[in-house]
């Protein structure tokens, strides 16, 4: 099944320290919070036992926890174990209290992996005033570290009913070729890879295409594409592969009673990709 994730409420693609505040009660020592490759959070400690943690605390304008009850974060940790591991956790301003979106015991990943999840408390007039990203251990350890590419709280994630007319996925290799006068045969020189792209062709004759008050078939990519220059990207998952994309072109074809719907998404980066490995970008292991 493909999906994408739409109407953003917090999003941090941990690219800036900006607004970011250190727990007053952390237990860990020696502790940072840096960004790493322009891209991710990095945050290091030193423990001296297990149970030890720091966070670091955003606080944003406060947003209805039952319009962006959807969450998903993507980090991972510099050891297998016997270090520190991710946490994340939600502060409600209405009412009071917290909810722990994952890691009510330290999670542990040397590869970047996705958790995603609803929040529980997500009733009428309920609010959600911080995040906290946490590095907490589960031994003894010296400067270990665990990293958080983006954490995002949104409204849904619309699957496709179909792809009926087909789905494409290209993640193209880019090479100048050289022609010196003279020369039997080209010269073939490596500049790296181009973004990947997603060409989806859909049937919107076939099964429900409107989510609840949608008034035409695909709206919510009429929404995506409108939203585009308030939301840098949206989470797209195809099934095999996951990432950040955004959408470009989206094409609406109405002929005769027949509606087909062109879509088109590109790989959103920030860092190089050549800081993760194929499996990681591509999410082949989520």
């Amino acid at each position: 099944m493909v999906s994408v994730t739409n109407n953003h409420g917090f999003l941090t693609d941990c690219d800036s320290l900006t607004g970011w505040s250190e727990a007053a009660g952390k237990t860990l020592t020696s502790t940072s919070l840096t960004v790493l490759h322009n891209d991710w959070f990095k945050i290091t400690g030193t423990a001296s036992a297990a149970d030890k943690f720091t966070y670091w605390e955003y606080d944003f304008s406060n947003i209805d926890a039952s319009t962006y009850k959807k969450w998903i974060v993507r980090g991972k940790t510099s050891e297998p174990a016997n270090g520190l591991g991710l946490k994340v956790e939600i502060v409600y301003a209405n009412p009071s209290g917290t909810e722990i979106l994952f890691g009510s015991t330290p999670q542990f990943t040397t590869l970047m992996k996705v958790w995603k999840g609803t929040i529980t408390n997500s009733g009428s007039a309920t609010q959600i005033d911080k995040i906290r990203l946490y590095a907490v251990s589960d031994a003894a350890c010296s400067a270990k570290s665990v990293y958080y590419d983006f954490a995002f709280l949104h409204a849904e994630t619309f699957t496709f009913p179909n792809v009926a007319n087909g789905l494409d996925f290209q993640l193209p290799p880019r090479y100048a070729i050289l022609t010196p006068p003279g020369r039997v045969g080209d010269i073939t020189q490596n500049l790296g890879t181009e973004s990947a792209m997603v060409h989806a062709s859909c049937n919107l004759n076939l099964s429900n295409w409107k989510r609840s008050g949608d008034v035409v078939n695909g709206e919510v990519f009429y929404e995506i594409a409108h939203k585009s220059s308030s939301e840098p990207w949206q989470w797209l998952d195809l099934g095999d592969e996951q990432f950040k994309a955004t959408l470009e072109e989206p094409i609406f074809r109405r002929q005769g009673k027949e509606q087909r719907l062109d879509l088109t998404f590109r790989e959103y980066r920030l860092s190089d990709a050549s800081n993760e490995t194929y499996v990681e970008r591509f999410g082949l292991n989520l």
